[in-house]
């Protein structure tokens, strides 16, 4: 089973999953669903249904989180709680219908192909696409408009993405490949995902900005 190897690539893709699905949970709308432990790398190995197992699939083994990989997935987690925090939009207190724009080019939320383009029926319903991008936006009493971007490479390969118009100032604030890189400056509207990741772009903008 992939969950005993001692393979290097296999570790790591599954830890890039493990912190995709945590990225996409904490950009959510609603309560995030973390059980406890798992912000440490808890597993009840698939068992999803455990609450009647006394037993090792669904005690907590604490001392997870003193392991390097508690430690460095705990700081993760940390840094996804942090962002939803600050941005509003994230954890909106209200379902997004796209009618509302807090700019004129920019609806409240928008979902994208890895082309920047917004995605049809045709693409929701084809198994194959893999990829996506979940655009919101929002504006703050100050009239700062936050906009805040998701985009998943479900597949195994590396995708490159164009981020959808209008050319917004963005910046790479998580990247479940790299869950230590500083957050940076993008150049330009495009970047590479790799693949089983999850990246979390942001741009904030005075209202009246073109």
């Amino acid at each position: 089973m992939e969950g005993d190897t001692d393979d290097p690539k296999i570790i790591e893709r599954r830890e890039r999953v493990k912190r995709s699905l945590l990225t996409s949970l904490f950009l959510s709308l609603g309560t995030p669903m973390l059980l406890a432990g798992d912000e440490a790398g808890r597993t009840q190995k698939g068992n999803n249904n455990a609450y009647c197992q006394d037993n090792r699939i669904s005690w907590i083994d604490w001392s997870l989180a003193k392991t390097p990989h508690g430690e460095s997935l705990i700081a993760f987690v940390a840094r996804l709680a942090a962002l939803r925090r600050e941005y509003a939009v994230v954890r909106s207190d209200h379902f997004l219908h796209g009618q509302e724009k807090p700019r004129p080019d920019i609806p409240d939320i928008e979902w994208f192909d890895m082309d920047g383009n917004e995605l049809t029926q045709r693409s929701w319903e084809n198994p194959e696409t893999r990829t996506l991008i979940l655009r919101r936006a929002s504006k703050r009493e100050n009239g700062q408009i936050d906009v805040v971007a998701l985009l998943v490479n479900a597949s195994p390969n590396s995708r490159h993405f164009r981020l959808p118009p209008p050319s917004l100032a963005w910046r790479l604030v998580i990247d479940a490949a790299r869950p230590d890189a500083k957050p940076h400056h993008l150049v330009g509207d495009e970047l590479t995902v790799p693949g089983h990741t999850a990246m979390v772009v942001v741009s904030e903008m005075d209202s009246m900005a073109p």
